[in-house]
C-alpha cells in the first residue's frame, strides 16, 4: 500500500525515462536520498523543473519495499536569482550537487544536512555574496556533516596537514598525502570559520585554493571507500578560473 508523501527536496540527478516521463533522484528533507519517476513530462518548463540544482516541493506515493516512487505533485519551492545564470556560480552550484551524489550513499534521513546544503545554496544564489570560497567551504563542511571532518589541532608546531591521519602533524609524513605548511595554515582558517560571512573575510590566493581544493578531494578519496573523484573536470577548471 502506498503512502502519501509531502515534503521538498534538492534534485540531484535527472533522466529522460520513454517519450514523456523522467527519473530523477532528489535529496528529500524529511525522507533522504529518493529516487522518483514522473510522467507527462512533456513540456520545456516541466522539463526545466527536474533540472539539477532545483529545489522542489513534492508530493509522491512512497511504498517502502519498492525502490523507485511515482510524483503526484511538483512545484518550485525556491525560484533562483542568479545561481543557474551566472556562469561561475551555476559551475559552482554543480560542483556541489556532484560532490553530494559522489559522497552519500545511505537514504537515511538528515534534516540537519539537508538544511544546510540548502543554506549554501542559498548563499551560492545572493548577487551580493561572492561565492568564491564556497567550493572549500563546502567540502570542509559535508566532511563535517558526514563525520570525518578534519581535526582542528593546528598551531606554531603542528602546522603540516597529514590527509591519511585528518589532523595536523610536526613533520612531513613519510609520504605524499599532505598538505604543506602555507596550505595547511589556509585549512586551519577554513575549518575555524564555521559561517560562510567569516570566511570570505580572509584572502585566500589562488594558487592555494587550487592546492586545497584538489588536497580535500584527495581527502575523501582515503576516508570515503566509494568515492572516486568528480567527474567533472571542465566544472573544476571554472571554479579555479575564479
Amino acid at each position: 500500500m502506498s503512502n502519501l508523501i509531502a515534503t521538498e527536496g534538492i534534485v540531484l540527478k535527472t533522466i529522460k525515462y520513454g517519450e514523456t516521463s523522467i527519473i530523477t533522484q532528489i535529496l528529500t528533507r524529511n525522507h533522504g536520498l529518493v529516487s522518483l519517476i514522473m510522467g507527462g513530462v512533456t513540456n520545456n518548463a516541466k522539463k526545466g523543473m527536474f533540472q539539477i540544482l532545483s529545489q522542489l516541493d513534492l508530493v509522491f506515493y512512497y511504498q517502502e519495499q519498492k525502490a523507485m516512487h511515482r510524483i503526484k505533485e511538483a512545484r518550485y519551492a525556491k525560484i533562483y536569482q542568479t545561481l543557474p545564470f551566472e556562469i561561475h556560480r551555476s559551475a559552482i552550484g554543480i560542483f556541489m550537487i556532484e560532490l553530494i551524489r559522489k559522497s552519500l550513499t545511505n537514504k537515511e534521513t538528515d534534516v540537519e544536512l539537508y538544511d544546510w546544503i540548502k543554506s549554501c545554496l542559498s548563499v551560492c544564489d545572493e548577487s551580493n555574496i561572492k561565492p568564491t570560497y564556497m567550493p572549500l567551504y563546502f567540502l570542509v563542511g559535508l566532511s563535517r556533516q558526514l563525520g570525518f571532518c578534519p581535526l582542528n589541532n593546528y598551531n606554531n608546531e603542528y602546522n603540516v596537514f597529514d590527509l591519511r591521519e585528518g589532523c595536523f602533524s610536526t613533520s612531513f609524513p613519510f609520504h605524499r598525502e599532505y598538505l604543506d605548511r602555507d596550505c595547511a595554515m589556509y585549512l586551519h582558517k577554513i575549518l575555524y570559520h564555521e559561517a560562510y560571512s567569516d570566511l570570505i573575510q580572509i584572502i585566500i590566493p589562488q594558487a592555494f585554493r587550487k592546492q586545497l581544493l584538489f588536497g580535500l578531494l584527495d581527502y575523501y578519496k582515503i576516508h570515503l571507500d566509494h568515492f572516486k573523484g568528480l567527474d567533472s573536470p571542465h566544472i573544476l577548471e571554472e571554479i579555479l578560473a575564479a
